[in-house]
């Protein structure tokens, strides 16, 4: 196995699928890319995704053509098809595609509000610029709707889906891990947050991701004061 990862750790998608790599134990080069210092416009990254987005993953299985994937949603389904993540995603029944469904409400809902905050609270302080409180007053209309959605479904779990920790509480609860710098007013929700809670500490994969996350912001931060 040869997987080629780039990534920047600050970054909630990416931390989605650096939990699933090492929720399966995979040994992977890991190529840093700075989103801050838009190494993602460089044109060698825009080969690899014109969408200057990360994550993406080269997988060069031996005798065949290297598969290239971007999208953080993609990548978790195709590791976890292909290197042994049933436990995450089971290959076929009703649990499968309860994840699917949930892995897609997020990122058609849920996870739609937290950039928002991320772009006007932290990305507009290191630029110098005032937040548009236009958009944020947007992404408070979908907090709040999506929010109460997500809130009421987990008042009695443990998980998303089944008794398990799975790739929808990986793309749900990624959506939370910039708060302690953009803001987002997810605290109103307490059965989001008691759950949140319990994955950092339940999981050793996702604690991990968020330890590197909060290193990784702090370090830049602090370096703009």
């Amino acid at each position: 196995m040869s997987i080629e990862y780039y990534v920047d750790n600050r970054s909630g998608s990416c931390r989605r699928t650096t939990s699933v790599i090492k929720e399966l134990g995979l040994d992977v080069v890991y190529k840093p890319i700075d989103l801050l210092q838009k190494e993602n416009k460089s044109d060698s990254f825009l080969a690899l995704n014109p969408n200057s987005m990360l994550p993406v993953i080269i997988d060069r299985k031996a005798k065949q053509q290297p598969l290239i994937l971007t999208e953080a949603m993609a990548i978790n389904i195709y590791l976890c098809d292909t290197y042994g993540g049933t436990h995450l995603l089971p290959k076929d029944g009703t649990k499968r595609y309860q994840i699917l469904q949930w892995m897609s409400w997020a990122a058609e809902h849920f996870r739609q509000p937290a950039p928002i905050y991320f772009e006007e609270n932290v990305i507009t302080q290191l630029m110098g610029t005032d937040p548009n409180t236009t958009r944020l007053q947007q992404a408070e209309f979908m907090l709040s709707k999506h929010g109460q959605v997500l809130d009421s479904h987990l008042a009695n779990k443990c998980y998303v889906v089944g008794e398990k920790f799975s790739l929808a509480d990986i793309d749900l609860a990624s959506a939370l891990s910039q708060m302690p710098y953009s803001k987002l007013p997810v605290d109103r929700f307490k059965h989001i947050m008691r759950w949140a809670k319990d994955l950092e500490k339940n999981h050793e994969s996702w604690k991990y991701t968020g330890d590197l996350l909060h290193t990784g912001m702090r370090q830049a931060l602090n370096h703009t004061q």
